[in-house]
């Protein structure tokens, strides 16, 4: 149950996102449809205002109808994939977790080129009731500081604390996803020379493009996630079922 109930959040929450974005994306065309079919330049809104009260504000339809072709274009896939990938990533940090709590000498590791600190700030020793609040600080400390790494880095972090390899297709295809995300978040899904590093032969658009969404791919990396959750999951019970 340790790996076990993890594991079930993260593919519910997954699956829930999906239904989500796909419900959304539904009732939108529909709406989509409706307004069309409305006469009349404009569209009235509630609004709130800095006062805390609620004001009447009115849109022309066609920018209405641009908003709605954005979000059921690239918004709402854009938003559901970065919620996707942090709790993908939500869900092996907690696997981290698990595993340097039961051999915390693995806080020792270096891999993946990851710089380890191995020393432990005296600051956060006067801060903590016990060792085992120590523990979990230096392990969520450590955690944080491999979040900034290159995807090899990570997953290769990653193994040596696990113990074990994760398949080469499932490592290429969610460190695109990964990038794809950044991208997201920090460049305006602009593709830039730290994406193309990232993600090498992978990369789905040139510098300078705007990197593609869609049905198709924001589908595939749902997949992607639940491949890399389930082969977490699997093997860490294989491994470590019996401590």
């Amino acid at each position: 149950m340790i790996f076990r109930r993890p594991r079930t959040r993260t593919i519910r929450a997954l699956n829930n996102i999906y239904v989500v974005n796909t419900l959304t994306i539904n009732a939108l065309t529909e709406l989509r449809t409706q307004l069309r079919s409305q006469t009349g330049p404009k569209i009235n809104f509630e609004v709130p205002v800095v006062s805390g009260d609620r004001i009447i504000v009115a849109r022309r339809k066609t920018k209405i109808l641009r908003l709605l072709d954005n979000a059921i274009e690239r918004d709402l896939y854009k938003q559901s994939l970065i919620s996707a990938t942090e709790v993908t990533e939500d869900y092996l940090a907690q696997i981290l977790t698990i595993i340097l709590k039961w051999f915390p000498q693995k806080l020792k590791i270096t891999a993946g080129g990851v710089q380890t600190e191995r020393k432990v700030d005296l600051d956060m020793v006067l801060e903590v009731d016990d060792l085992d609040e120590l523990l979990s600080r230096t392990i969520e400390k450590r955690l944080v500081s491999i979040s900034y790494v290159s995807p090899e880095q990570h997953f290769g972090y990653l193994e040596a604390i696990l113990s074990f390899e994760l398949p080469e297709d499932v490592k290429t295809d969610y460190a695109e996803v990964k990038a794809t995300r950044d991208l997201l978040v920090h460049n305006s899904g602009i593709v830039n020379r730290i994406y193309l590093r990232k993600v090498g032969e992978k990369a789905r658009a040139s510098e300078k493009d705007l990197i593609p969404l869609d049905d198709e791919y924001f589908s595939e990396s749902i997949r992607c996630m639940k491949c890399l959750t389930t082969y977490v999951y699997s093997t860490c019970l294989d491994k470590y079922g019996d401590v």
